[in-house]
């Protein structure tokens, strides 16, 4: 189970109010210390305390550092996103991805579609609307885990453009 996940962003204070609208959270100040000043928490308020960290652009996790560090050259793209549930229809969330100007298309993976909307064009936040919510559930939650791999199998030569072996 995934509790928090952590990114820097060069508004955090912005980033975290656009990402609460998008999936219906909270944001949050969070403390400094521990964390660089202007840092800010999107909490969902869920059963298991799940929320998104914030943190002003170059912070990085450091071992050396005994926590966060700073990188003054760091790139404004990784593989790193996340997948988010929202109770927004995808229309709401393409609605508000123009009202902050922010790139965002619906697109599919194949077993599943979702919204990916860009926050200040580093990081990518993927939304997954209600009306699509049963589709990934049903690929990766309980029922749907035990057949997952002929799934991905079969995505892979649908993809590729071969046929399916038997």
């Amino acid at each position: 189970m995934l509790h928090h996940v952590s990114f820097s962003v060069h508004d955090p204070n912005r980033a975290a109010a656009i990402i609460s609208d998008l999936i219906a959270a909270r944001p949050v100040r969070a403390p400094s210390p521990p964390f660089p000043a202007g840092s800010w928490f999107v909490i969902l308020g869920d059963a298991t305390g799940s929320l998104i960290e914030l943190t002003p652009w170059g912070s990085v996790l450091a071992p050396d550092q005994k926590g966060i560090a700073q990188d003054p050259e760091m790139r404004p793209h990784s593989a790193s996103h996340l997948l988010v549930g929202t109770p927004l229809a995808t229309v709401e969330i393409l609605a508000l991805a123009v009202k902050n100007e922010l790139r965002a298309t619906e697109v599919s993976a194949g077993l599943f579609q979702f919204v990916k909307v860009w926050i200040e064009d580093s990081l990518l936040l993927e939304l997954l609307p209600p009306e699509h919510k049963a589709s990934y559930v049903e690929c990766f939650g309980t029922i749907g885990a035990p057949s997952l791999d002929g799934k991905l199998r079969a995505l892979e030569q649908q993809i590729s453009g071969q046929t399916p072996r038997p």
